[in-house]
């Protein structure tokens, strides 16, 4: 039982600790927290339900979600090879497509949920 405590502890901490990191170090990391923290307060005068805010606040965490995992993949394919290699810029420039399409989510549902409730 403790045993399992800590390595829940343990875990967390390693979370926080790549939380941390992302904002302090990672430019798009700090640039989509603040669309995050924006639209994340201008849902609160948006949102005309509970399933509103999901609409809303879903996407913004599935930004946040990609750009963490594409920084992973980023920092892990720089540490194995800093020399250009045509698979390693394939990875990469997927990886940056999981953003995009996760950002195009969040404006498509954005878009859904002003249009239903303002026109």
């Amino acid at each position: 039982m403790i045993q399992s405590f800590k390595k829940t502890f343990y875990a967390g901490k390693n979370a926080l600790s790549g939380l941390f990191y992302g904002l302090f170090h990672e430019r798009a990391v700090r640039q989509e927290t603040v669309l995050f923290m924006v639209l994340g307060t201008a849902s609160f005068f948006i949102a005309q339900g509970p399933l509103d805010y999901v609409l809303l606040l879903t996407p913004l965490f599935l930004v946040l979600i990609a750009e963490f995992l594409n920084t992973a993949i980023e920092k892990t394919l720089d540490l194995i090879s800093n020399h250009y290699h045509p698979l390693i810029k394939r990875a990469k420039d997927m990886a940056s497509a999981a953003v995009f399409l996760s950002l195009l989510l969040l404006c498509f549902l954005w878009a859904v949920v002003i249009t239903k409730n303002f026109f």
